[in-house]
């Protein structure tokens, strides 16, 4: 198999911070926006802050209050 094959299905990037990962590694986060589905890969660190992010943002939706 060539190189450029195995990287095409083993290494992706982070939408947000640019890093190269492995596709084990990789977030697969789904959102279901205004303009409809959107699908976003992000790597570990990443994707626990836009998970953190999204739920805060449900939270304050759902007439609840940010906490400190």
């Amino acid at each position: 198999m060539g190189e450029w094959f195995k990287r095409l299905i083993k290494k992706h990037t982070c939408f947000y911070c640019g890093l190269t990962v492995d596709k084990a590694n990789l977030y697969t986060v789904k959102l279901e926006t205004g303009e409809g589905p959107h699908e976003i890969k992000a790597c570990k660190e990443c994707g626990k802050h836009l998970d953190e992010t999204l739920k805060e943002i449900e939270d304050v939706k759902n007439g609840g209050n940010l906490s400190p």
